[in-house]
């Protein structure tokens, strides 16, 4: 994808609680080659400039190239919201059509819509009408099972309406997150699709997206939970796929607590618990013994609390601490987009 005139590959999935401008600030700290995404927003809400949200659609200046995300059922809604989040200063728009999760599902949002073409249609028509920024999709491969025709329908019916790219997770909604990413599937659609495919799911490793990007020619990829653990994966696939060697001295506690920090800086008192309690369920896999530690985070209420027991625990477990990564990147058939 093209924006403000450089290319990027790489994208930090929009994730409830979880892409905060905490973690967007230290991701950004390794590498500048990735686009960002705002936490996955709820239109209503935008729409009636409900005060709480604020400090989810702030803005800042590491954030760029940067969307927001927008999920809901209802098109006028929708696309009042996408006008209000425009005029925050963004590169572009994303549609949730991908969320499995039950109450987003009940709502008629999210992944719902993949069961209602014709909803789904007039939300982006008047979405389309309602911004001149980029607008894109980021959807599920199904409903109820992947089905490659129907996709094909739905990304046509997308590209009529004036959608400029589409993130397709290759799962089928009711999957939720169990059983694999269908990376084929997003081969058949690059084939197709005339605006560029990003594909997303089950990227944990800087050379599984090479893999990938060989692998269906897609035109970038997005990572979500794989970098919320490891913030630096970024910066590990701009190396591999520019075939230059990379080290990295990664603090796992200094960058544990930096963001922690960044919570309490950036966010609220309300939200500081749930935020921190969310990153630390997967950063925590960092560590030999995360799980028992994050049994006791989930007890904590405060991120002071939090960060005193992490210090805790790496002053008992030292070689934990600093984590070493090496590249040198020696395959001269990788694909760029």
């Amino acid at each position: 994808m093209i924006l403000n005139g450089k290319q990027y590959i790489f994208h930090l999935a929009p994730m409830a609680e979880l892409t905060t401008p905490a973690l967007r600030k230290v991701v950004k700290k390794f590498t500048n080659g990735v686009v960002l995404y705002s936490e996955m927003l709820a239109s209503g809400a935008i729409n009636a400039k409900a005060p709480h949200n604020e400090p989810l659609i702030k803005r800042y200046d590491f954030d760029t190239p940067f969307f927001y995300q927008l999920v809901g059922n209802n098109p006028a809604i929708i696309a009042n919201a996408s006008a209000i989040l425009q005029d925050y200063g963004c590169d572009g728009i994303n549609i949730n059509m991908a969320c499995s999760a039950p109450h987003i599902l009940k709502s008629g949002g999210g992944a719902n819509l993949l069961r209602d073409i014709k909803n789904a249609q007039e939300i982006i028509r008047a979405c389309r009408k309602a911004v001149t920024c980029l607008l894109t999709v980021k959807m599920r491969a199904g409903f109820d099972d992947i089905d490659i025709n129907f996709l094909k329908q739905f990304i046509g019916m997308l590209q009529d309406e004036g959608v400029d790219a589409v993130i397709i997770h290759p799962r089928a909604a009711k999957w939720g997150f169990a059983r694999k990413a269908y990376w084929d599937i997003i081969g058949a659609i690059v084939t197709v699709a005339k605006f560029p495919i990003i594909g997303n799911g089950d990227i944990t490793q800087p050379t599984l997206a090479l893999e990938r990007l060989q692998q269906t020619h897609c035109d970038g990829i997005m990572i979500g939970r794989a970098a919320v653990q490891k913030p630096w994966i970024f910066a590990q696939c701009d190396a591999a796929l520019q075939q230059q060697p990379l080290e990295l001295s990664l603090n796992i506690e200094e960058i544990w607590i930096e963001v922690l920090e960044n919570i309490k800086e950036m966010l609220p008192q309300r939200l500081h618990k749930s935020r921190a309690h969310r990153f630390c369920a997967y950063y925590q896999k960092n560590c030999v013994f995360g799980h028992s530690l994050f049994s006791e985070i989930r007890k904590c209420a405060t991120i002071d609390e939090i960060v005193t027991l992490i210090k805790q625990y790496f002053s008992r477990n030292s070689n934990e601490k600093v984590l070493m990564y090496r590249l040198n990147y020696t395959n001269k058939s990788v694909f760029i987009p």
